[in-house]
Parts: structure tokens; sequence; C-alpha cells
């Protein structure tokens, strides 16, 4: 009697790969598709943040909008699932340089995600206070 045996490890990492970024573009497809003539902007932004942090997995993501002059920004947007307490109100008018290493980040156009906040670096202190209010 002969026997035969596959790993098939290899092949179901790959397959959840691929099932997961055709996640990643469905969602990105639904998204884009809502802002070409959206009733509402407010209210399809915050569907759009939804998706996102489900996609995601996050507790809660927002939108900053920046001051003319680069020094202010101030939280338009904002979902988080049920059980998670909005911050909204408490994330207007702040001074940019309170900010300075998600500041460095987005000006190197780099990607800012953060699946643990007790890991940031020293570096990013003050994002890591604020985030774990």
């Amino acid at each position: 009697m002969m026997a035969s045996f596959v790993d098939i490890t290899e092949i179901k990492k790959a397959n959840l790969l691929i099932e997961r970024k055709l996640e990643i573009q469905r969602t990105i497809s639904s998204i884009s598709s809502m802002f070409v003539s959206p009733k509402n902007i407010d209210d399809t932004i915050n569907v759009a943040l939804q998706k996102i942090c489900e996609l995601c997995g996050c507790s809660r993501s927002y939108i900053f909008r920046f001051s003319n002059d680069g020094e202010w920004m101030n939280n338009t947007h904002e979902y988080c699932p049920v059980g998670v307490t909005p911050q909204k109100d408490s994330l207007q008018d702040l001074p940019v340089s309170m900010f300075p290493w998600w500041m460095d980040k987005l000006h190197k156009d780099e990607l800012i995600h953060i699946t643990d906040v007790s890991t940031l670096t020293e570096e990013a202190s003050a994002e890591k206070e604020i985030l774990e209010m």
C-alpha cells in the first residue's frame, strides 16, 4: 500500500491572503461609488468611516481638517462602534506642533497604522498620550 500526503498549509495561507485582498478591494470600490453623487456628504463620509473601521477591525476612524495656515487641525468626522466613547468634540483646535511624529509621517506620505497604542515608541509619546485617552 502506498500513501501520499501533501501539506496544504501554504495554499490555505495564500487563499486567505487572496480573500483579504478581495475584501479590501470590495470595500474600496464600495466607498468610492458612494462618493459619485452623494445626497448628503457628511452622512456618506460617516458610512465610509464605518466601512473602514469594520475592514480594519479598529475601534475608531477619524477625518481631520487642517487650517489654511497648517497650524491647527479639527476632527470633522468620527466613527466608533457601539460601546466606544466618541472623542470628536475633544479633538478640536489641536495645534499641529503637538503631534510631531504624525506630522512627520504625513509629510513623508507614509501610512499611519497603529495596531496597538501601547507599542508606540518614545518618539510618538504625544500621539500615544492622546490615543490612550
